[in-house]
């Protein structure tokens, strides 16, 4: 399972160092709670999709098979009032500096840009500048809480084949102490 709490401190921290907002202007969106004072930008996961199968590997000597898998998240930011395009041009244009890339987990790909679109509108009798990015990201395999380490998306106790005779018959261990044949 992807580590939600260490990807969104990373994205947010991203989008802090990057955008040079104050950390209080930039924060995950559907919180309950009325915007700060602008400008400010807010972060939100909006999809969530599976890339292909996931692939498991052969069992170890304990019958342990871990299964890796690719997932691929749209992040969607918004910036209200300022330069809002501005603002989401520079984040978008930092995406590609190695020094960013490097600051970001390793299990963390930022794929592909979606586009800035104006999204201003008016508010009250006021018009308020605001602009929207998406960005298509993924994350390979299960994100370890240190934020850095890939690690297998799951597990399955597959058990092992412990001897085979020579009619075919067949013994083994299940990981979960079940003898072969029985439920």
């Amino acid at each position: 399972m992807i580590h939600w709490p260490t990807l969104k401190k990373a994205l947010h921290g991203w989008a802090v160092a990057q955008s040079g907002y104050a950390a209080g202007k930039v924060f995950w969106a559907e919180q309950n709670a009325p915007l700060p004072s602008r400008p400010c930008l807010t972060l939100k996961v909006s999809s969530l999709v599976q890339v292909k199968e996931d692939f498991t590997e052969p069992p170890d000597d304990d019958g342990i098979a871990m299964v890796n898998g690719d997932r691929e998240f749209t992040l969607s930011i918004q910036a209200f009032g300022g330069e809002p395009m501005a603002a989401l041009e520079k984040l978008r244009n930092s995406i590609h500096k190695y020094e960013v890339r490097q600051s970001l987990p390793e299990a963390l790909v930022l794929v592909e840009s979606l586009g800035i679109n104006s999204v201003s509108e008016i508010l009250g009798s006021r018009y308020e500048a605001r602009a929207a990015l998406d960005l298509l990201c993924r994350v390979t395999s299960q994100f370890g809480a240190d934020g850095t380490t890939a690690k297998p998306y799951t597990t399955d106790e597959v058990g092992l084949i412990e001897e085979v005779d020579l009619a075919g018959n067949t013994s083994y261990e299940h990981p979960g102490g079940i003898p072969a044949g029985e439920s």
